[in-house]
């Protein structure tokens, strides 16, 4: 019984640890390219919907695709204010 759930928590964790650190490395790449800043006007419209500035927008895209990338957008953000 333990041993099934032990070999059944590592499969799962073989599946999903791959694709997270794609997607980290996929989106700070992106990042350091500058091609998230052009992607910001996917965003633009609800940003202006909710009255938010354009590097909310950015922010909140990055983190959809890496949460671990977006925090410090948001964190230089509050910073500035």
């Amino acid at each position: 019984m333990w041993l099934d759930a032990l070999l059944l928590a590592f499969q799962y964790l073989l599946s999903v640890i791959p694709a997270t650190v794609a997607g980290i490395v996929l989106m700070e790449l992106l990042i350091e390219l500058g091609w998230i800043q052009r992607l910001g006007f996917i965003t633009a419209p609800f940003m202006r919907f909710g009255h938010l500035r354009e590097e909310v927008g950015v922010s909140f895209l990055v983190s959809f695709g890496s949460p671990t990338a977006g925090i410090p957008w948001w964190q230089s953000l509050i910073k500035k204010d």
